[in-house]
């Protein structure tokens, strides 16, 4: 890694501008695009070469309905079910009944299928609550083509018989589309808690009332229905010749036409994780692929299934997992399975600014976050809601209190790093010094591609500039040392990114332009700054879109766990490991490991760097698994650190979000393999904590010298700092200014009353409490040498 400073040439501020208008040409050469360990969108045809007619996510797994009419093969025409993502199948029942629709009532984890053939003296609907293992027919014996069901209530489509509905879990039965033996067919049936719908050849109907009474839609009159997909209020609906989509946001009172397809058919939508996914044909030439979008189809992504083929997508079903993962069903009986990206895209150009150990510093060494609820620190025309004052939201959806996230408003990150740290340039631009009160000294750097970066607490000494001039960066060089400049407690670099939203090249979008370089990484919501608008005294703003700028991923370890007993999966880094039994609880369910931040809560041992990880849990729905039926064990090594810390003192910890307090946790010391370990059956936030070997911190003698009388000097006098140590450092600050790092005896150059304070840390960074002198000086006999007491307040009188 680069570390030598490069100062090619420089401008003046006030003439930068048209310079950078002119540089935009070489950006490329700038900003190249590396991604290091970056995942890649990844298409897999599954290993399940059957006729199937529908896909359905349990909490047990995949399920797959088959209805081959092609008697000689001899078809197996049932359900079949994958418990590891896909890779294998084995059949789950309703052998020869022809399956034509499957559905999952993940409340009361009960599988539904619709049949077609009958079989030992039934068809139509079957249930099963126990994942396959048995069935029970349900309804009356009419061949079927779609089944839904919510709270009791079960919806059957059949091929001529119309609609039947139960509302009391498959006892009695009504007609409600059709009439008596003569019916439409029944193409289609979708609910949610407050709307059910079912699809004609040539109409769409709904149902307010659980499906007592139907009303027919007249948006879609005369049309044909290819795809209907529910959440909550919102509706998507895609129709044939023309390929339209419409939305609705009011359970379909009303209806918006997104989008129209002119050269395309839409076969098959999927509302998932917030977005809308949905296969797309075009006749010329022949193409299909899989399609995302975030506006219900306004704008679109092609997801790059890409097949040159005149099928169609019969069956979309997601999944949720780590990565998450997207079921693609086509007419060619084929199935494809899609892995998200985690996250990082190749937009990243920053280099960690630091020289680093590991990449998993990018989070180990964060102290404070980036608040992506309202991060408005110092912008004062507008400020956060109470209700969200001491609350901080980070990159991965966590929200809590200070001081276990740091901290409210906050515009960017503050790292945790030795004083006199180098700080180098992530990436290439013009530097420019700035400096205000609570930032201290500070670099900004344009990166000419529409992003500044700025890095705040700088030493006086080391600045790659401290005028009006800028200076060219290249990745790599030293741009400043870490300090305690400005408004700070100890030594650590606050950085921060800002999008030049408006384009003008000033960088004056401010709070509209902060972004976070670590993107929103929340699977299960929406970053709320993207979407957060407001009017202030300065007009109307609207938060930015976060992109990952990194290089380098956010390293996490994940891994599906299976339901299968006598298995234990493993999850390891350099620091951790985790042993995982498969029993661990009742359903399938993937695990994530994630190095976590520094503890802003300490116990009354030491923090052991790069030891704090964050578990969690999910199914395959994205509920969060807090509590295991079987306990985990977590090992973390002691190697780098056992020079250090007393080994027999270290232990496991975990976060109290009840008392607000970390809790030690029983911890056994395994010394021949330098590790320590321990279990739990709940999933936290952990870090080990223990007594360092040195341990006591620094004294800190204050020295004034000089003429005075009756408190006051009369010349400036000299201050000298002393610790124990010629290997302490030691600081300073004036009436709370910012801290400088102590050289020499110093004189302060000012009268009056005030304070100095002082503190050292030593090589083990043990830091003193800081500590106060009030120092009276009156060389020049302009201040009194008595306080007079007025209306019972203070008064310093001056002459």
């Amino acid at each position: 890694m680069r570390t030598g400073k490069s100062s090619i040439f420089h401008f003046n501020r006030k003439s930068l501008f048209p310079v950078f208008r002119s540089l935009l040409v070489i950006t490329t050469m700038i900003t190249p695009v590396l991604k290091t360990g970056a995942q890649e969108s990844l298409w897999e045809l599954i290993p399940l070469n059957k006729k199937i007619t529908s896909l359905e996510i349990t909490h047990k797994g995949i399920i797959a309905g088959e209805l081959d009419t092609r008697a000689w093969q001899y078809p197996y025409n049932g359900v079949y079910i994958s418990e590891d993502l896909g890779l294998t199948w084995k059949e789950a029942g309703l052998s020869s009944t022809g399956i034509k629709d499957l559905f999952y009532d993940s409340e009361n984890k009960t599988i539904y299928a619709a049949t077609y053939y009958f079989t030992d003296g039934h068809v139509g609907v079957f249930k099963s609550a126990d994942n396959g293992t048995t069935w029970t027919h349900i309804g009356n014996d009419f061949s079927s083509n779609k089944t839904w069901a919510r709270d009791g209530n079960i919806y059957v489509g059949t091929f001529s018989h119309g609609l039947w509905v139960s509302n009391d879990g498959g006892s009695t039965w009504s007609q409600k589309i059709g009439d008596g033996f003569f019916g439409p067919q029944i193409n289609l049936l979708k609910g949610s808690d407050n709307v059910i719908l079912a699809a004609t050849n040539t109409d769409l109907y709904k149902s307010n009332s659980n499906g007592s009474d139907w009303v027919l839609i007249d948006t879609f009159r005369n049309k044909t229905i290819e795809s209907v997909e529910l959440i909550k209020n919102v509706i998507t609906v895609s129709t044939r010749s023309p390929a339209q989509i419409y939305i609705s946001n009011d359970n379909g009172s009303s209806w918006e036409l997104m989008n129209e397809f002119n050269n395309g058919r839409i076969t098959f939508t999927k509302l998932f994780n917030n977005k809308l996914y949905f296969g797309k044909s075009s006749a010329t030439p022949n193409y299909l692929s899989i399609y995302e979008s975030e506006d219900f189809g306004s704008t679109l992504i092609d997801l790059g299934l890409s097949k040159n083929t005149f099928a169609q997508i019969m069956d979309l079903a997601g999944l949720f997992s780590y990565p998450n993962i997207l079921f693609v069903l086509t007419t060619e009986n084929e199935i494809y399975k899609y892995s998200f990206p985690r996250g990082s895209s190749d937009t990243g150009f920053l280099d960690i600014p630091w020289e680093f150990n590991t990449e998993r510093e990018l989070v180990t060494r964060i102290y404070s976050y980036f608040d992506h609820e309202y991060p408005f620190l110092k912008y004062t025309y507008y400020s956060e809601p109470l209700n969200n004052a001491g609350t901080t939201l980070n990159f991965l959806g966590l929200r809590d209190k200070e001081p276990f996230l740091y901290y409210s408003s906050h515009d960017g990150y503050d790292f945790s790093l030795k004083y006199g740290t180098n700080i180098l340039a992530p990436a290439g631009g013009f530097a420019e010094y700035n400096y205000c009160k609570p930032c201290g000294n500070s670099i900004k750097i344009n990166h000419l591609n529409g992003y500044e970066s700025t890095y705040m607490h700088l030493q006086k000494n080391g600045l790659v500039t401290d005028s009006d001039s800028t200076v060219w960066v290249k990745k790599g060089d030293i741009i400043g040392k870490v300090g305690m400049t400005g408004n700070t407690s100890g030594p650590h670099l606050h950085f921060a990114v800002l999008q030049d939203k408006n384009n003008n090249g000033f960088f004056d979008d401010t709070p509209d332009g902060r972004v976070d370089p670590y993107s929103w990484l929340d699977i299960k919501t929406k970053d709320p700054w993207e979407s957060y608008s407001w009017t202030d005294g300065s007009g109307q703003h609207q938060g930015s879109k976060s992109t990952y700028l990194w290089n380098y991923e956010t390293e996490s370890y994940s891994d599906y766990i299976q339901n299968t007993a006598d298995v234990t999966t493993t999850l390891q880094n350099e620091t951790h490991k985790l042993e995982i039994p498969n029993n661990s609880f009742e359903n399938h369910f993937s695990l994530i490991m994630r190095p976590f931040s520094i503890p802003a809560i300490y116990t009354r041992f030491s923090y052991v760097p790069e030891s704090s990880i964050i578990l969690t849990a999910i199914d395959y729905f994205n509920n969060h698994i807090a509590n295991l039926l079987q306990p985990i064990k977590i090992t973390f090594s002691i190697t780098d650190i056992q020079d250090f810390f007393i080994p027999e003192s270290l232990n496991f910890y975990y976060w109290n979000p009840l008392n607000g307090q970390w809790e030690q946790m029983v911890t056994s010391l395994d010394i021949a393999n330098n590790q320590i370990y321990t279990t739990t059956d709940h999933l936290s936030y952990f870090a080990v904590f223990g007594q360092k070997f040195d341990s006591i911190t620094p004294t800190t003698n204050i020295e004034l010298t000089g003429y005075s009388n009756k408190g006051w000097y009369k010349e400036l006098p000299t201050v000298i700092l002393t610790t124990g140590s010629e290997d302490d450092l030691s600081f300073y600050s004036i009436d709370n200014n910012a801290w400088e790092e102590y050289t020499a005896p110093f004189s302060p150059e000012m009268e009056g009353v005030f304070t100095i304070q002082y503190r050292s840390m030593d090589l083990a960074d043990n830091t003193e409490e800081s500590k106060d002198e009030l120092i009276r000086v009156n060389a020049q006999n302009k201040w009194e040498s008595t306080i007079k007491i007025k209306q019972n307040s203070f008064v310093l009188s001056q002459n």
